[in-house]
């Protein structure tokens, strides 16, 4: 049970990877294999180092109750996500910046990203992995297979997106990619929640 929670919730937390790469592809923007890399070392390094942030709090504080408040929190973060992505989807606010436009990671115009490139967007995307690793680890997730399939998905969505940029399905999951993401992450909360209570 687990290895699947842990395995969600890391696919869950990178789909804005997915959606920034879909419309990459839709621009014909490709990206370079180190560029690929970088990115998804860096994120899983974000998710590696926040999920022990929750376990270090987990093992310092040693109660029950903490594993709860992991998972409320990811119930919490799921639903803002949802809220985020409900309002994103009509029009009443947008994405940061980075992952609204990200065509500006081209910051020199090639049609690539390259290696100097991918740092910034690294970051960005980041971002959301370390509020959901840390609630992760307090709730008590598997840290290996979060951080492997954070590494996994982000690698592979990359690809994914710039290669299926223009396809409907693409489009689909990038426009939703929030909402769906929220509603995951809800999911795991809750039963991360049953799992402790069991």
């Amino acid at each position: 049970m687990l290895f699947l929670l842990s395995a969600l919730c890391a696919i869950s937390s990178n789909l804005d990877t997915l959606t920034v790469f879909v419309a990459f592809g839709m621009k014909k923007v490709k990206i370079h294999f180190s560029a690929a890399l970088v990115i998804s070392l860096i994120s899983t390094l974000g998710t590696l180092l926040s999920m022990f942030f929750g376990v270090f709090i987990d093992k310092c504080v040693n109660s029950d109750a903490l594993n709860w408040a992991g998972a409320i929190v990811l119930m919490g973060i799921g639903i803002w996500f949802i809220i985020s992505g409900i309002r994103e989807i009509t029009g009443y606010d947008s994405a940061p910046a980075m992952l609204s436009h990200p065509e500006t990671a081209d910051s020199d115009r090639s049609g690539s990203i390259e290696l100097k490139e991918s740092i910034p967007l690294a970051f960005a995307l980041t971002v959301n992995n370390l509020g959901v690793g840390a609630a992760a680890g307090v709730a008590g997730l598997n840290i290996w297979i979060t951080t492997l399939f954070t590494f996994l998905f982000t690698f592979f969505s990359m690809k994914i997106g710039t290669e299926f940029g223009r396809s409907f399905i693409a489009y689909w999951l990038g426009k939703y990619a929030s909402l769906i993401s929220g509603c995951v992450i809800l999911l795991v909360g809750l039963a991360s929640a049953i799992f402790n209570f069991l």
